[in-house]
């Protein structure tokens, strides 16, 4: 009755990693006596600020890159999950997040994931590098070229990328605006 008790039994497929006691030694309550890798499909967990956690939902689409595979290696996922309850690193607050997307043989436990996640999507839309936006007086303008002369235009700007920022009113497209080097 007590020899099935001695039998461990897997909750998930996977392979093992590594085997953590030997036959005969002594094992606490709670230790770990065997790692797996699950064979299901990935997730990845990350820690995003409380200033970006707003703008995240579940279900949010998310570029997925990894630095073994080069940035032209690209796999889609979807935020699974975002974790109520915050976790402070270095007296910062974040919230952690898994992302689930379909698994590949040359993706490995451990391998160092970058990602983009897609919180919202406009297309068709005039927009800028952000270095070339400025801010005066709390305002955005642009500097525009009429016809010799470099013209301060104020704009509105609308979503914000990671190197771009939607103009949504104030400038034409084809209007020349003034890049800085």
């Amino acid at each position: 009755a007590n020899y099935d008790k001695t039998i461990l039994r897997a909750p998930i497929d996977g392979t093992i990693k590594a085997v953590e006691k030997k036959r005969g030694e002594t094992v606490q309550v709670n230790a770990t006596i065997i790692s797996m890798i699950s064979s299901g499909n990935f997730q990845i967990e990350a820690n995003i600020s409380e200033t970006e956690i707003d703008k995240i939902n579940t279900g949010d689409e998310a570029e997925v890159t990894f630095d073994a595979l080069g940035p032209d290696e690209k796999f889609t996922g979807a935020i699974a999950q975002i974790d109520p309850a915050e976790t402070i690193v270095s007296g910062v607050v974040y919230y952690k997040i898994t992302i689930t997307f379909h698994d590949d043989e040359r993706i490995k436990s451990g391998m160092t994931a970058n990602l983009d996640i897609l919180t919202e999507r406009k297309e068709n839309i005039l927009y800028l590098p952000y270095y070339v936006v400025k801010e005066k007086n709390g305002g955005k303008y642009v500097q525009t070229i009429d016809g010799d002369k470099i013209i301060e235009k104020s704009i509105k700007t609308g979503l914000e990328g990671e190197t771009t920022i939607e103009i949504v009113e104030g400038l034409q497209e084809g209007e020349q605006v003034v890049v800085e080097k």
